[in-house]
């Protein structure tokens, strides 16, 4: 399994100093998409952009990332999402029989 990650974001605290007992790394995926699209970002987002957070997670070995959506190229949705194991799991037995 391999990935690219668009991007690497750190968490501060709430004065903007790090401080290494919450420091933490995460991924972040970038995206556009066209305001056709819009309706697929107001509860949820999209199954494909799930597998490819939760895929990018599993082989980063970090356990959250943040996606930022462009819809229509005006409006901008950023999605936080957290590594959930169980998918993972699934995504690799799923990968191995390819």
């Amino acid at each position: 399994m391999v990935a690219c990650t668009d991007e690497v974001a750190t968490i501060f605290n709430e004065h903007g100093f790090e401080q290494p007992e919450r420091h933490s790394i995460g991924t972040v995926q970038i995206k556009t998409t066209s305001a056709w699209n819009a309706s697929e970002f107001k509860d949820d987002w999209p199954l494909h952009y799930k597998v490819q957070c939760q895929h990018e997670l599993n082989v980063s070995g970090v356990n959250w990332g943040l996606m930022a959506v462009l819809v229509g190229g005006q409006k901008m949705a950023n999605l936080p999402f957290h590594k959930n194991d169980s998918f993972c799991d699934a995504l690799i037995e799923g990968e191995a029989g390819v």
